[in-house]
């Protein structure tokens, strides 16, 4: 099947389900990707259930990583872009559905002297920006002296689409929630533009949140992913990924939130390479404010807390609606 016919019945999956719907609350910190260009191909966590009908997502990720072990080296200098859509349909009381699909955009460093400006106010480390040149795009990655990612020049598409299936428990009398979730990433993406894997995965996850009537909302949560055979030049990704988040939520006022939110993940790839083959920690902070009782404004910003194997930065801008 081409691309065009495959975005087409992402877009039609998509559409599909949106309907206005509401459940038990959900943080506005959740459904951001490690958007390394290699860990990106894949599904590392499954979504969570939320309460939005439809939200739009605005994401770009800033890279500059470089690593030399031997035959082995990577360099991640430039930056990906992603405009993100999803929905979601109650079944019942219950069941819930929901899809995602989004664009993407891989190419030079536009945001770098903003990002400069960032990690200068608030003494973060540059990393190798003072040494690289601006403006470039350059995503290299050789395992044993064989190219296996090798990208200097623009790449754009539709990526991936994730399908998901909720079990919502009840809300117990402490005012906490679980539910269980599975999800599938299927290729409507291209390996070959790193908008996707070419290979179906396919995850579990339990989420936990207390929902009582306070300021504060705490959840945690752990997933397990099966990734499928991507066609790289060698056999380096890893059958299993496991993924684990904590967060907490403080409300301001009935309209405006703001909080934060620690996930990490297993390594994808095998490779003594670190930044390739390691795990991943990152910090999202943000917040989330109803500018109308319809529409809502969130902004997060994510850091790699394990530096460099996660982008360097990565900012959103996103917009949700509910009924």
């Amino acid at each position: 099947m081409n691309s065009g016919g495959k975005n087409s019945i992402a877009f039609a999956l998509l559409l599909s389900i949106w309907a206005p719907t509401t459940t038990s609350a959900q943080s506005f910190l959740g459904g951001q990707e490690n958007l390394s260009p290699v860990e990106a191909l894949v599904m590392t966590s499954v979504p969570e259930a939320f309460t939005d009908p439809l939200a739009f997502d605005i994401q770009v990720a800033s890279h500059s990583a470089r690593e030399n072990r031997g035959a082995d080296r990577m360099l991640f200098d430039g930056e990906t872009s992603r405009f993100k859509m999803r929905g979601g349909y109650n079944l019942n009381e219950q069941w819930r559905i929901q899809a995602a699909i989004h664009y993407q955009w891989i190419n030079k460093g536009i945001a770098d002297p903003f990002i400069d400006t960032w990690h200068k106010v608030f003494g973060l480390p540059e990393g190798i920006r003072d040494i690289r040149p601006r403006d470039v795009l350059d995503f290299n990655w050789f395992e044993d002296g064989v190219s296996v990612i090798d990208v200097t020049t623009r790449q754009n598409g539709f990526g991936d689409m994730n399908v998901s299936a909720h079990y919502l428990g009840k809300v117990n009398d402490d005012g906490s929630s679980w539910q269980f979730n599975v999800a599938a990433k299927l290729p409507t993406g291209s390996l070959d533009s790193l908008t996707g894997s070419d290979a179906i995965d396919v995850g579990v996850g339990v989420h936990w949140q207390s929902t009582a009537d306070t300021r504060w909302r705490w959840s945690v949560g752990a997933n397990a992913v099966l990734l499928g055979d991507i066609d790289l030049p060698l056999d380096v990704t890893r059958s299993v990924v496991v993924s684990g988040q904590v967060g907490a939520v403080y409300s301001l006022s009935p309209n405006l939130e703001l909080g934060a939110r620690l996930q990490g993940h297993s390594g994808v790839y095998s490779s003594d390479l670190n930044n390739i083959g390691g795990e991943t920690l990152q910090l999202i902070t943000g917040g989330e404010w109803w500018f109308t009782p319809a529409w809502a404004l969130r902004i997060t910003v994510t850091e790699d807390i394990s530096v460099d194997r996660s982008p360097d930065v990565t900012f959103r801008l996103g917009f949700a609606t509910r009924r």
